[in-house]
């Protein structure tokens, strides 16, 4: 078991998900409708663990044998204190309507139209559907995608150098907290990936309000994802 900790003082948050919920097909060349939120933190913590340890085997108690052992997702969580937050607003001609971030988190989204709930999230096209995008075959819980922003010109906009962008693939959540009036934010999961991708990123934008994530076009296919790409 390996950890990652990330100081968040000088992070942005993304939490990408989709409005999109099960369709009767999964179409590869017209992938679902991505939207996304932000969250600048003043302070906090960003863990991500990785759960895939190898198996040692004793002979008559001396190490013997080592093997590999089962994969297993990563333990992802976020805590900290937030100093802005930025939200996609709903698809309907009201612009006080947003979504909130436990909707983005979730993939749960609030159906105005009939004041339920309705499933959304980005989905793992090999779990959800044939090679090359033909009738559903599950229906899973679906999921987001998290990445963070390790940009040092959140606090001195003049730095030239790079900074550091890491994606977190098919997050979910079974626990969330988030205290408005403190600012305060917890939310635990898993990845259902075995380790992150990260780059190096001279990062362009100095404010939440001109923050975006990356393309992603920019990050490598997930292996799994062979025969939808």
């Amino acid at each position: 078991m390996a950890q990652k900790r990330v100081d968040l003082r000088d992070a942005m948050l993304f939490v990408m998900t989709s409005v999109d919920g099960p369709t009767g097909y999964y179409d590869t060349k017209s992938p679902p409708t991505v939207i996304w939120g932000c969250v600048q933190f003043g302070e906090g913590n960003f863990t991500a663990t990785l759960n895939d340890a190898p198996e040692y085997m004793g002979d008559r108690g001396k190490l013997d044998d080592v093997r590999f052992g089962d994969e297993a997702p990563m333990d992802v969580s976020f805590e900290g204190k937030f100093t802005g937050l930025r939200l996609p607003p709903y698809p309907i001609n009201d612009p006080l309507m947003t979504y909130s971030l436990a909707e983005l988190i979730t993939g749960k989204l609030m159906d105005v139209s009939t004041y339920g709930t309705r499933l959304a999230g980005l989905p793992e096209p090999w779990l959800v559907a044939e090679p090359g995008g033909a009738t559903l075959t599950a229906c899973i819980p679906y999921c987001t995608w998290l990445e963070v922003h390790l940009n040092p010109k959140l606090s001195c906009p003049d730095l030239t150098i790079e900074g550091e962008a890491q994606l977190y693939q098919y997050f979910r959540a079974p626990s969330i907290n988030i205290d408005f009036d403190a600012g305060q934010i917890s939310v635990t999961g898993n990845a259902h990936i075995l380790v992150p991708q990260a780059q190096r990123v001279e990062f362009t934008y100095t404010n939440i309000a001109d923050a975006a994530p990356l393309d992603p076009a920019e990050w490598a296919y997930d292996p799994r994802d062979s025969n939808f790409v």
